[in-house]
């Protein structure tokens, strides 16, 4: 029986120097493999077994990079990597250097032992007629080495030239004084019924004389006062055991008579039966004895208004045992303003929990007007999972304590694994909650969206017996200020709305 046997040569390239100057190479083959497998026993194969040990002591190695969208218009988009690799635990994505465009990504360390990471980008608009170039690279780790490789460019297109404005027409004097114009604001349009301060805003143009005035009376004796055309005017404005609202009225009048009006809004509340917190507002449904196992809720991704909050974030919630224990599961969508555009990020997150699982799905799309439900539940074998359903896209984000997380279809109850939760364990807890929140960014609260409203429908949990009272309500109040406030409930739903400046 005759062996197969794998023949590696080995050229040696010998060189010198005739009597005529010319080069003479001579190729020497030493035919190793055939020596070795001479030497073996028949019916045995010959292994390389130095190449099997280079390749056990190698680092992370990068097979490939696949980015979809490897260029993006100047108005922004979502750039997805998918690198292919081998002998990593974990990977994470890093921008090479500062972007010159607003981006946002997770910056934390994913599991990507089975050969495989994908990430996405968000990239902000381009507000520079100029492209510009975001170098990405991926570090790759395997126990506490650290390797980087990188993944080249992602080009965001300039925006386009601003278009030359036609020459202006020559015109004849006008006979007449052009039309005045009015412009009121005001620095919060809500108080507690603590009261606060204001600042009334007023500038106008082409008017001779200006004034403020209010209905119901809001200065001392009087309801109308004349002012400079363009200042401001503070006030302190009083407790109060009764809501009272005052509109304010800035008038501008020019030397012909003609006049501009705009209008502003001040609301005080009445004293509250919702707690006050700097953080949430909703409702929180406490259990004075049993441990709630399941709680859940639908609303609908609202349309944030990014022209008034061009930079600022809310997040949309279920959970349990945030108000009780402080040991708080929950799952959601992160609606956010990045330079005046909107992004949506479904997540789940354990909290508090060492390391911090605060986790956004990937491959999980959410926008405005998509149908929610959230779910955090105890299953039959004592694990606890919780789950985002996307009821428009008919795709779910789902995590098992002791298993894993990831994306599937909403008819299955299986699902794409995204990361591990072998370690992660939770306790249940004593409190329901259904938040709309004005999340942290490290120390400091973020600038918090005006999101309009959010309606919560469809509440479930595990109680067998309660219903929703105006005592459980959430409101944010910060600085005196209240920016977001529920409404009544009503059966099983109830809205919470924005109410900031």
């Amino acid at each position: 029986m005759v062996s197969v046997v794998s023949v590696h040569t080995v050229n040696v390239l010998a060189c010198s120097l005739s009597r005529t100057g010319k080069v003479v190479a001579v190729s020497l083959v030493l035919a190793v493999a055939v020596i070795a497998a001479l030497a073996a026993p028949a019916g045995a194969t010959v292994r390389t077994e130095a190449r099997a040990s280079a390749r056990a002591e190698a680092g992370p190695i990068v097979f490939s990079v696949q980015v979809r969208n490897r260029s993006v218009p100047y108005t922004g988009g979502v750039v997805h990597f998918t690198v292919k690799l081998r002998s990593a635990n974990t990977c994470k994505l890093e921008v090479a250097r500062p972007p010159a465009v607003a981006i946002a990504f997770s910056k934390a360390w994913h599991r990507c032992s089975n050969g495989i990471f994908r990430h996405s980008v968000t990239f902000g608009a381009n507000s520079g007629q100029a492209a510009r170039n975001v170098a990405f690279r991926v570090y790759l780790r395997r126990g506490t080495e650290i390797y980087r490789h990188p993944l080249g460019n992602v080009r965001v297109a300039g925006a386009p030239p601003a278009p030359t404005p036609p020459p202006t027409p020559t015109t004849p004097p006008p006979t007449t004084p052009p039309a005045p114009t009015a412009s009121l604001t005001i620095s919060t349009r809500t108080l507690t019924s603590a009261g606060g301060s204001i600042t009334l805003t007023h500038s106008s143009a082409n008017a001779s004389a200006c004034s403020l005035s209010s209905s119901p009376a809001f200065w001392s004796g009087s309801s109308l006062v004349t002012v400079n055309c363009t200042g401001t005017a503070s006030a302190t404005v009083a407790s109060s055991s009764v809501e009272t609202q005052w509109t304010f009225t800035f008038t501008a009048t020019n030397a012909s008579g003609q006049s501009a009006n705009s209008v502003q809004t001040l609301e005080q509340l009445a004293p509250s039966s919702f707690v006050q917190d700097p953080i949430w507002s909703g409702y929180v449904v406490p259990s004075s004895s049993a441990l709630i196992t399941d709680a859940s809720g639908q609303w609908t991704v609202p349309t944030l208004d990014c022209a008034d909050t061009p930079n600022a974030v809310e997040s949309t919630w279920v959970g349990t045992g945030g108000a009780s224990s402080g040991d708080l599961l929950q799952t959601g969508v992160v609606d956010e303003c990045v330079n005046g555009a909107q992004g949506d990020v479904g997540w789940w997150e354990k909290y508090p929990s060492v390391p911090n699982y605060g986790v956004g799905f990937e491959y999980l799309p959410v926008a405005p007007g998509d149908s929610i439900e959230a779910s955090v539940y105890q299953n039959t074998a004592g694990q606890w999972v919780t789950r985002l359903d996307n009821l428009t896209t008919h795709l779910s984000g789902w995590m098992i304590t002791g298993e894993a997380y990831g994306v599937g279809t909403d008819a299955s109850g299986t699902f794409a694994d995204q990361g591990s939760t072998t370690d992660l364990t939770y306790s249940g807890g004593y409190t329901a909650e259904w938040i709309v929140e004005d999340p942290s960014t490290g120390s400091a609260l973020a600038p918090f969206v005006n999101y309009t409203t959010v309606t919560f429908s469809n509440l479930a949990m595990s109680l067998s017996s309660w219903d929703l009272s105006s005592d459980e309500g959430w409101e944010i109040v910060q600085d005196g200020t209240v920016l977001s406030t529920p409404s009544l409930p009503g059966n099983d739903e109830f809205s919470v709305s924005y109410t900031g400046p």
